[in-house]
């Protein structure tokens, strides 16, 4: 085996994959081919989930790639959110999420000032269509990866949220060989659902994205490790994904018992392999059970992913500062009884968070918003966190005494 492959790195840790990872990329194969004929068949299509599920990943490491292995042109990937420079006046921008994509997706390659006034249509008629093998124009995708941004960012500026449709249908009109897909929390469906009538088809076209099941875990565990000439015991990658398959439940007597969930995080899952990745000797070939019996049983994986997270949000927003944020985990996530709360998001904060933190909470996937009942309800992503939120809660509040 060459050191280039023997270098790479099998898993990603707890972060979405990129297009770079896609030789890594495994457990998705059934969605990717589904998701791509949608793409072909389909103007417009929706792909949602809830938050972790792994719709980044899934796109840049596992739609994209194939796209293009079938000749589809892939348009810049950009943002509906993000600042306005300083040196440009907003109420000069036409439509400030168009503005935003184009800023985000262009890179620095125009001057912003340029694209206050440009639409998408005009846009994309710039960028020259590429040419199949027998000089056939190809399809183009054009896709809009978090577009909850759309509601949650630019909040002075929602009227601009119809015109951001009605470009998406111009462009559309304009070139038949476009497909647009929109990515979000599947929480913000009902916000998407009211301008459904501005597009083809009402975006009749969409795709629910699961978490993990058991078989797609199993891929996700075993297979990258062929790039390594190592693998597991046989029985240790299934011990593996059974361990993280239990979660705890209450019966209607009050008590809790273990049992085996239909779903994985996969946001855990990662976390748990590039631990275990980072703490393998690499003249090690071969993974067996005693040696991974310690890294399930401990919560030391997860109580360093719930530090990451504090330090990272902390680092990031200087008015919380960390003691007031391991706080509210545990007075707010974690009932008295030991299991996961729930708290109700607010106006512009939410159990004394501001919305920004929480963002960024849901972003690191510790966190997951569920809208219920009308409500915007967010809890711990997996109740597997608790103990070490607890753990790490004690240590870090001990030592501030010393």
């Amino acid at each position: 085996m060459d050191s280039e492959r023997r270098d790479l790195i099998p898993y990603v840790g707890p972060r979405s994959f990129a297009v770079s990872d896609s030789m890594i990329f495994f457990g998705r194969l059934r969605q990717i081919r589904e998701i791509v004929k949608l793409i072909y068949v389909n103007p417009v299509l929706l792909l949602y989930s809830q938050s972790g599920a792994g719709k980044t990943s899934l796109i840049r490491a596992g739609v994209l790639p194939r796209l293009i292995d079938d000749g589809f042109e892939v348009l810049p990937l950009g943002r509906l959110g993000g600042f306005v420079p300083q040196d440009i006046k907003p109420e000069k921008i036409q439509n400030i999420f168009i503005f935003s994509y184009l800023l985000s997706s262009l890179g620095g390659k125009t001057d912003p000032t340029a694209l206050t006034i440009e639409t998408l249509t005009k846009y994309l008629q710039e960028i020259e269509h590429h040419l199949d093998e027998v000089g056939q124009l190809s399809p183009r995708v054009l896709i809009f990866d978090q577009f909850e941004e759309l509601f949650t960012s630019h909040q002075d500026r929602w009227e601009n949220r119809q015109g951001f449709f009605e470009q998406i249908r111009q462009a559309l009109d304009s070139d038949h060989l476009l497909r647009v897909v929109f990515a979000l929390r599947e929480e913000y469906l009902g916000e998407t659902e009211r301008y459904a009538y501005l597009l083809p088809d009402g975006i009749s076209a969409r795709f629910h994205l699961e978490r993990l099941r058991e078989a797609d875990a199993l891929l996700a565990v075993s297979a990258p490790l062929e790039t390594t000439g190592q693998y597991f015991a046989e029985g240790v990658a299934e011990k593996i994904v059974n361990d993280l398959m239990m979660m705890k439940i209450q019966t209607n007597e009050g008590n809790t018992r273990v049992v085996r969930g239909e779903f994985i995080e996969p946001v855990q899952l990662q976390v748990v392999l590039r631990d275990l990745w980072a703490s393998l000797p690499r003249d090690r070939k071969v993974i067996t059970e005693d040696y991974i019996a310690a890294l399930l049983s401990s919560d030391a994986i997860l109580i360093n992913f719930f530090d990451r997270v504090v330090h990272d949000v902390v680092d990031s927003s200087p008015e919380i500062t960390e003691e007031v944020l391991r706080n509210w985990f545990e007075e707010h996530l974690i009932t008295r009884e030991g299991k996961r709360g729930v708290v109700v998001e607010g106006k512009e904060e939410t159990a004394g968070l501001p919305d920004h933190v929480i963002k960024q909470l849901v972003n690191k996937f510790i966190i997951r918003a569920e809208f219920i009942g009308g409500s915007l309800l967010y809890k711990l992503t997996n109740d597997k966190l608790i103990s070490p939120i607890q753990k790490s809660n004690r240590r870090f509040f001990q030592n501030s005494k010393l």
